[in-house]
């Protein structure tokens, strides 16, 4: 069946507009998303290459994320709050060498350092190692009082570091604000990884890791932390002297696009919303006309056999459609519900029990389209009686009408005529 809804141009122009207005509006929800996104981390890559520029000159003041400075002969010239996963990784045998406090030449940025270790230790075997220092040229305080800091520093480091069953250095309770300003410390397991670095204390790391850092030279990546699952987005300069790494981090970020977005979807969202009720209001007239059209036609709407075809029972209307005639079933009646259990499975063979079952209470009690009185208790040979004599009744008004017995009965058995064929279906 095909519905049409009258048109005026008056309608048309005014969903016209509607539908423009709308696209245009979520394509600018949209498009502003995407630029935000664009804008906020061009910026972010433009203040991380300046501050690789300002790192090199030495005029940057203040830096509260990851930085890196390695020199070509792997020095750590500096390295603060390394990502963990990221080139975190440092020379246990260095850091472990000095069992007493000695001056040591840091080759990568001239300067003098006092520098000692502590081991960190358990069942006497070496985990990891401590290593605290302070550089000498910038110094006031007299040597031998800095050089007791550093063992009493060290000291009070190994006592706030923990060991886990597995033997794995645990330094999360540390605290390196308590530490004296210009000492600077490291922690760094027997595998190399530096697990705390605080202060630019001279280190090294393994020189094929600055081959491979200077091959990303002036890329930016982003870097997932290993420990907090942060992301932060990096930039690598390379120079003749080393190489430098900057990092942002990009929760805050991420999270203020996140809410960017859904604010989009939901705006536009509301806005389709707001369109199709005013198309709705616009053409409210030819819409409950077509609804009405197709509530005629879902009327129709029957439990059908796979194996029949156009053939089936209305449940709503209390009709039996075979192509196009029907034959109506009074609705409420013992007829009625009974039809209404078989045609649940057409194909299935009913027993009187399984339709007395499914069958409501007041089912066999009713004495429409038959003459027996109303049955009292639970006499189970009359109700069988009742449902045969209510089916036998249907077919002879089927036979009338369609050409055929519309439910086979079989002894005991009930179920619908598989043989009959949709006619003009």
């Amino acid at each position: 069946m095909n519905f049409n809804i009258k048109r005026t141009p008056q309608i048309l122009l005014s969903v016209k507009i509607l539908c423009i207005v709308g696209f245009f509006f979520v394509f600018y929800i949209i498009l502003n998303y995407f630029y935000l996104d664009w804008s906020t981390h061009a910026e972010v890559k433009n203040f991380l290459k300046n501050t690789n520029d300002k790192i090199l000159n030495g005029t940057l003041s203040t830096w509260d994320y990851p930085q890196y400075y390695f020199s070509i002969d792997g020095a750590i010239v500096l390295r603060r709050k390394p990502i963990q996963g990221f080139y975190d990784s440092v020379s246990f045998e260095f850091a472990s060498q000095f069992s007493k406090v000695e001056t040591y030449l840091f080759s990568g940025s001239d300067l003098k350092w006092r520098l000692y270790s502590k081991k960190i230790a358990k069942d006497n075997k070496t985990l990891g190692a401590i290593l605290v220092g302070y550089p000498v040229n910038f110094q006031a305080s007299p040597i031998a009082e800095l050089d007791n800091e550093l063992v009493t520093v060290a000291d009070a480091m190994l006592s706030e570091v923990k060991i886990d069953v597995n033997n794995n250095i645990d330094a999360s309770n540390l605290i390196t604000a308590r530490i004296r300003p210009g000492i600077a410390v490291m922690i760094v397991d027997k595998f190399n990884h530096a697990l705390v670095s605080d202060g630019g204390v001279p280190a090294y790391i393994d020189r094929s890791y600055i081959a491979s850092v200077f091959k990303s030279a002036g890329q930016y990546q982003t870097i997932i932390d290993e420990s907090t699952g942060d992301p932060f987005l990096v930039y690598i300069s390379g120079y003749p002297t080393g190489v430098i790494i900057s990092g942002y981090p990009l929760k805050q970020i991420n999270s203020d696009l996140a809410k960017q977005f859904i604010f989009s979807v939901s705006t536009g969202i509301i806005v389709i919303v707001i369109l199709i009720i005013l198309v709705g209001f616009f053409l409210q007239r030819e819409t409950t006309s077509l609804l009405l059209k197709a509530g005629e036609v879902a009327k129709k709407v029957f439990y059908v056999s796979h194996r029949a075809g156009a053939f089936g029972f209305d449940q709503d209307t209390g009709l039996i459609y075979l192509g196009d005639k029907k034959m109506e079933v009074p609705v409420k009646t013992k007829q009625y519900y009974i039809c209404k259990v078989l045609f649940s499975k057409p194909n299935k063979n009913w027993e009187n029990d399984e339709i007395m079952d499914r069958l409501p209470a007041h089912a066999l009690e009713t004495e429409a389209l038959d003459t027996y009185e109303p049955l009292g208790g639970n006499d189970l040979r009359k109700k069988a009686r009742m449902i045969y004599d209510a089916m036998r009744l249907l077919n002879e008004k089927a036979s009338k009408i369609f050409g055929y017995e519309v439910v086979l009965i079989q002894g005991k058995t009930y179920r619908i005529n598989p043989n009959i064929q949709p006619q003009n279906a």
